[in-house]
């Protein structure tokens, strides 16, 4: 990590109630951010590295339930990609290999692509 300023970021909704949270280095976003429902859920985790995308992140469905699973290297998407409906069936999976799309399966039945 390069030298810089670390300042701790959070914000709040008019309820009073944490909307985000996640630490800036030199004014981007480093480390693990999260974002909330207004009702307090989690919302969004991410994973930055001097603001970019690296690592796995999630969002959740308002009810709690995973909605998305994805992995990044450096901003590059890599490895599964996983979306779930509001009842935690996964419906979609992608596989990315340094940011190409390998397969695409809806329903668990892989589609062709064009």
């Amino acid at each position: 990590m390069s030298q810089g300023q670390l300042l701790m970021r959070k914000a709040y909704f008019d309820n009073g109630q944490l909307q985000m949270e996640g630490m800036l280095v030199s004014g981007k976003k480093h480390g693990e951010w999260k974002h909330y429902f207004e009702s307090g859920i989690i919302r969004i985790i991410s994973r930055y590295d001097l603001g970019v995308l690296d690592g796995k992140s999630y969002w959740f469905h308002s009810n709690g339930n995973i909605g998305w699973e994805e992995n990044y290297t450096k901003g590059i998407p890599q490895g599964k990609f996983l979306y779930y409906d509001k009842r935690g069936q996964l419906r979609i999976e992608r596989v990315f290999e340094k940011g190409k799309e390998e397969s695409y399966s809806f329903d668990g039945k892989e589609l062709k692509k064009n």
